[in-house]
C-alpha cells in the first residue's frame, strides 16, 4: 500500500470495514461519523464494510449516510 499511496498522493483514505481499520490504523472497530485518524499525515476515514452493511440493518442506514456524505463533499470539491 506504501507504494500506491506514493503514487496517488491521497488527501483522505476511506478505510472500510474492520480489517482494514485493524490493519491501517490498529482499531478493533470500524468507527463512528466523527471517528477520524491519520496515517502517514493522511486523513483516514474508517467506516463499516459494504458486505456488513448488507447484512445488518442499522449499520446499512448508517453506511448509506456515510455514502450520500462522501457523495455531497465530492460534489462541493469540483464548483
Amino acid at each position: 500500500m506504501d507504494g500506491q499511496v506514493a503514487v496517488l498522493r491521497p488527501r483522505k483514505i476511506l478505510v472500510m470495514g474492520r480489517a482494514a481499520a485493524a490493519g491501517l490504523l490498529g482499531r478493533k472497530r470500524p468507527g463512528t461519523e466523527t471517528d477520524a485518524d491519520e496515517w502517514q499525515g493522511i486523513l483516514c476515514v474508517p467506516r463499516c464494510h459494504p458486505a456488513a452493511a448488507m447484512r445488518f440493518p442499522r449499520r446499512d442506514r448508517q453506511f448509506r449516510r456515510d455514502a450520500a456524505a462522501l457523495i455531497r463533499m465530492r460534489t462541493r470539491r469540483r464548483t
